[in-house]
């Protein structure tokens, strides 16, 4: 446990977990990449820092200075920000599930692309936010939220919901895209192996980690060689900066998984997810650092491990899902506005599976998300359609009036 209370830091890539950070001066420091699993932050100015793709799972941010933050594709599962300043803060792409954010200042931040799934958002003014590509439910002031029990929290630090995240991943269209980018070439029984020839010359502090790891997979009954293989031959094409962002996630997250018990080692499954897992916090830093620089193939890499169901029902709703509504959904019976609902979620879904494929998590985000959002969505526009008719009309009388005087 550190105490460094009012110090000036700066440390990409740094190991700051369970640090005690209290009032610490970190303005515009250099965290990119840090774990600062469980830190506790509070009251700390951050105001500026470069904290893109940093682990702040379960750290406590209360009253901290975060204003103008970049913290693009950072980890903040559970994180607690109540009474922040993120005012003009960069957190597109970030992980924000459980976190709380009560009373929290966010004007002008960034949240493209965010995962709000969970999120506390009570007391935080959402107006005029752009929330494009956001994940999870957004609840518009004045409308009671659904009543979605809690996410459990367990003590597994970098672990947590990691088998739930690899179970998430389209692993079929994953593997298709990478197979595109590469020419595969399977040895059988290799795993990690090309990757620790790579680390003995370009990172050798980490070879014996990786030979650790690699030892520990082939154990993996139901792994898939092939696969692994591939996903390696990949991240071997990606420039060094690439590679070792990879190796050094990659071994940390298998080998410091858990903050308590006998043991901090990932499960042997655990270890071979993350072969493929790891590669969602780098696409997603790398593209961050370089939006324009961004090739394609890391953008269709990304949408694998989270699709983006809001733009999904946005364009499914927007081909005209709404057109039969004044005729069977409105004025009619609570169970016949119920079958109404089950059906387009049905209608919904089959769009859904022809666009992305069958997954598990479409029936879960239907289930959350449907019923609230089609109705929101269908009487805003038709609150719109009237607001403009009823314009149109004032116009047209303003004219006929215009005329009577000439």
């Amino acid at each position: 446990m550190y105490i460094m209370a009012g110090v000036i830091f700066e440390g990409e890539f740094a190991d700051l977990r369970n640090a005690n950070l209290t009032g610490a001066n970190l303005v515009g420091a250099n965290l990119r990449g840090a774990n600062l699993g469980f830190a506790i932050l509070t009251g700390a100015t951050l105001s500026g820092a470069d904290l893109r793709g940093a682990d702040l799972r379960g750290a406590d941010l209360t009253g901290a200075n975060l204003r103008g933050a970049n913290l693009g594709f950072a980890i903040l599962f559970n994180v607690i920000i109540t009474g922040a300043d993120l005012r003009g803060a960069d957190l597109r792409g970030a992980n924000l599930t459980g976190a709380d954010l009560r009373g929290a200042n966010l004007t002008g931040t960034i949240l493209t692309g965010a995962n709000l799934t969970y999120t506390i958002l009570t007391g935080v003014d959402l107006t005029g936010m752009d929330l494009t590509g956001t994940i999870g439910v957004i609840v518009p002031q004045g409308i009671a939220p659904p009543v979605i029990a809690p996410p459990v929290i367990a003590p597994q630090g970098i672990a947590f919901q990691v088998h739930n995240a690899f179970d998430s991943l389209n692993i079929v269209k994953f593997m298709e895209i990478i197979r595109e980018n590469i020419t595969p070439n399977h040895v059988g029984g290799k795993l990690l192996e090309k990757l620790i020839t790579y680390s003995e010359t370009n990172l050798p502090a980490k070879t014996t980690e990786l030979t650790q790891i690699n030892a520990t997979i082939k154990t993996y009954s139901n792994k898939n060689n092939n696969d692994v293989q591939d996903v390696i031959t990949f991240v071997l094409l990606q420039p060094d900066t690439f590679i070792q962002r990879y190796i050094t996630n990659f071994t940390d997250d298998c080998l410091n998984a858990y903050n308590t018990g006998a043991t901090r080692v990932s499960c042997i499954k655990g270890q071979y997810e993350r072969v493929f897992l790891n590669l969602e916090g780098v696409l997603g830093l790398t593209c961050n650092e370089d939006e324009t620089g961004c090739p394609a193939v890391y953008k269709e890499l990304l949408a694998c491990f989270k699709p983006d169901y809001n733009q999904l029902f946005r364009d499914w709703f927007a081909l005209g899902q709404h057109e039969d509504a004044e005729t069977n959904y409105e004025n009619k019976s609570p169970e016949e506005k119920e079958a109404y609902i089950n059906a387009k979620k049905a209608e919904f879904k089959a769009y859904v599976v022809e666009q992305i494929g069958e997954r598990h998590d479409i029936d879960e985000y239907i289930d959350a998300n449907f019923s609230a959002r089609y109705t929101l969505t269908y009487n805003g526009g038709r609150k719109r359609k009237t607001n403009k008719q009823k314009t149109k009309k004032g116009k047209t009388k303003k004219r006929k009036t215009k005329k009577g005087k000439g």
